[in-house]
């Protein structure tokens, strides 16, 4: 990945590239998977367990997420062999991977961020590919962020454009991941521990790569190995909150309300016999991703400061506050430079505007006054995965420069930020940060960096 910011020491380019690459390179799915699974003669280590082959049939993979090839990658360089097979949910291909994984595993392609009738097929064809597996076999399941779009089982009478039209409105509502996760879990079969339900009780290891500010498992995903502490209360305590009752689809509104009075199954429980046999490991997360930036910076002479790692909030007032705290403590002589100020987690937007962007490059764009004529300074914020939101952009970077470029263009960076059009600011001016998809994903990283 190389990130090109201009009006900066080539020496200072140098150094954030080699930070945020490192960072990248920690939460690597195949390094992470790699370090976790390990096999000797017939004793299959995967993290804290050890399972005796000799008494397992079959070894199945079973994988959804952004990330879910190159984790299955890493599984079947330890255990190639021995896999009978396979059924992975993913947002891209990745060919040059997709050629060194065996014809044995199959891969199929979901929508995100918004499900469509991909997301369907493919969770109708997991179902029926788990009913072939039997109780004396083994399902090692992979699971990284993008799973509760890419695979779709929604309860009957709810449609694929009911379920469409639900995730937009709360995407655009400011929800977080955690409460539109509450919903999904309860108007989709899948989700909540539906897939546990589907393999019990075949002994299924998942091990997951978080994208979930605090790693909630049971929120990775729409946690669909795990038991949910979640009910309908809650899912329609969400929709009263955001005052969207009268804006989703009749059909959802109504399945919760069945739920409600316990005409639906809830999610699965603890103590449910669907987990019974289910273990769940996070092998990769956020946290991970700091402590690496942390040690190269270190590493490289800067001070460094670690504000959070569980960062929440609207994009635009986290950006506005991350940039006054550090610019006041360089005005205070509070920072000793080099610094390299960190945070990281996922921040929201509520869209009233109809531009183009997402929640890193909103937050940039909402702290680009502060950074004016403080040339020594510089702030990025990106997505780990490579694409923050709906466009092509990980994120973007601003300089004490950036504000003058954009007022000679005629640009008024709080016209665009009003109209939640940050990628179109930034475009223009070329502070775009273009890397494509990193193949991990583990929420969104923040820098801000201040030089001598």
């Amino acid at each position: 990945m190389m990130i090109q910011i201009p009006s900066l020491e080539s020496k200072w380019v140098e150094d954030i590239n080699r930070i945020i690459n490192q960072s990248l390179g920690s939460v690597d799915p195949f390094l992470c998977i790699s370090e976790t699974i390990d096999l000797d003669g017939n004793l299959l280590r995967i993290a804290n367990s050890s399972i005796n082959l000799e008494i397992i049939n079959n070894i199945y993979i079973l994988g959804v997420g952004k990330a879910v090839i190159p984790m299955a990658k890493a599984v079947e360089s330890k255990i190639g062999k021995r896999i009978t097979g396979g059924f992975l949910i993913s947002k891209h291909r990745i060919d040059h991977v997709e050629t060194q994984i065996s014809p044995k595993i199959q891969i199929h392609l979901g929508g995100h961020p918004l499900p469509d009738e991909r997301s369907i097929d493919c969770a109708k064809k997991l179902e029926k590919f788990v009913g072939i597996i039997d109780k004396n076999d083994l399902i090692i399941n992979l699971i990284s962020g993008g799973g509760s779009a890419l695979m779709s089982l929604p309860y009957d009478g709810i449609s694929l454009a009911d379920i469409r039209l639900l995730t937009d409105i709360l995407l655009k509502s400011g929800a977080v991941i955690q409460e539109i996760n509450t919903i999904r879990k309860h108007i989709d079969r899948i989700k909540g521990g539906g897939l546990a339900i589907m393999t019990h009780p075949t002994q299924l290891v998942s091990l997951i790569l978080s994208d979930v500010v605090g790693d909630e498992i049971s929120m990775i995903a729409s946690g669909p190995t795990i038991e949910d502490e979640t009910t309908y209360l809650n899912a329609m305590e969400i929709i009263r909150k955001y005052n969207i009752e009268n804006k989703i689809p009749i059909s959802i509104l109504n399945h919760i309300k069945m739920g409600l009075r316990g005409k639906v199954q809830e999610t699965v429980k603890s103590g449910d016999k669907a987990v019974k046999n289910v273990t769940n490991t996070i092998i990769g997360s956020l946290s991970i991703a700091i402590d690496s930036a942390e040690k190269t910076a270190q590493d490289l002479g800067y001070n460094t400061i670690i504000d959070t790692k569980k960062l929440v909030g609207e994009a635009r007032e986290i950006g506005k506050s991350i940039a006054s705290s550090f610019i006041n403590m360089y005005e205070n002589d509070l920072l000793n430079l080099p610094t390299c100020f960190m945070a990281g987690g996922e921040t929201t937007v509520t869209i009233s505007g109809n531009g183009k962007g997402g929640r890193n490059q909103e937050l940039v764009l909402s702290a680009i006054e502060q950074f004016e004529n403080y040339n020594n300074c510089c702030m990025i914020s990106i997505a780990t995965d490579g694409e923050d939101g709906p466009t092509d952009a990980a994120g973007a970077f601003i300089t004490g420069t950036s504000l003058k470029k954009a007022k000679d263009k005629g640009l008024d960076p709080q016209k665009y930020l009003i109209n939640n059009d940050s990628y179109s600011f930034f475009e223009q001016i070329g502070n775009l940060i273009k890397i494509g998809p990193t193949g991990t994903n583990v929420n969104d990283l923040i820098f801000l960096f201040c030089f001598r």
